[in-house]
Parts: C-alpha cells; structure tokens; sequence
C-alpha cells in the first residue's frame, strides 16, 4: 500500500504498477549574472519524479482518488511509497485531466468497472 497525506487528510492506494518512471533530478542550476558571467551549482536537495499507473481501480476508488486530489490540488503532500520510504513534493497531474479509462466494456454494474489512473509526484526523499 502507498499513501499520500497533507496530515489532515490522507488516502490509501494499493501499490502502482512495476513499470513506473522514476527519475532522479540532478541538473545543475544554471544563472547568467547581471555582468554576463555564467553560474551554475548543483540542484540540491535532488528531486525525484514518480509516474504512477494503477490498472484495475474500482470506480469508486478511482473517484476517491480523484476527489483527494481536487481538496489538496496545489498542498504539498507525503508520499510513502510501497517500501516505507517518506518523500515530501506535489502531484504535478491537474485533477481535472486525470482521466479513468474504463476497463469494464459495457458492464451492467459500474462499480464494479476496473479504471485505469495515471499521476504524476515530484518530491524530495525525507
């Protein structure tokens, strides 16, 4: 299970899918000064950018998900991942673009529909 929290409100996910993306940001920072001269020092503290796919989320579940990200749409949240691990960052996907494809072709009971859920999390290891 993963969680993501703003610690007055918080949701459980099951864990996503194994071919998330996980990109560790290192570039360095670069600044032109005032005289021309060109700067540049290492991003410090690194962030690291998560794609999160969830297949197969119940319609209400995908809902929850989504209601979640409208009431904290610009917080800045918790991640704890699958492994226990803290991370401190913002969903970078508008809650109004998180689409959920349905996966039930035509089922007589909606909720019962698998979704699919896609997000984007940038954030700083804790």
């Amino acid at each position: 299970m993963i969680i993501f929290t703003n610690m007055t409100i918080s949701i459980q996910m099951k864990d996503p899918e194994l071919q998330d993306t996980y990109v560790l940001r290192l570039g360095p920072k670069v600044k032109t000064m005032m005289d021309g001269t060109i700067r540049s020092r290492r991003q410090t503290p690194a962030t690291t950018h998560f794609g999160l796919h969830w297949r197969e989320l119940t319609r209400p579940k995908a809902v929850e998900l989504q209601n979640f990200l409208i009431v904290t749409s610009g917080q800045q949240l918790r991640y704890i991942d699958y492994e226990g691990n803290s991370w401190i960052g913002y969903i970078l996907t508008d809650p109004a673009e998180i689409v959920t494809d349905s996966l039930g072709h035509g089922t007589a009971d909606c909720r019962n529909e698998a979704n699919s859920v896609a997000l984007d999390f940038e954030g700083t290891k804790l």
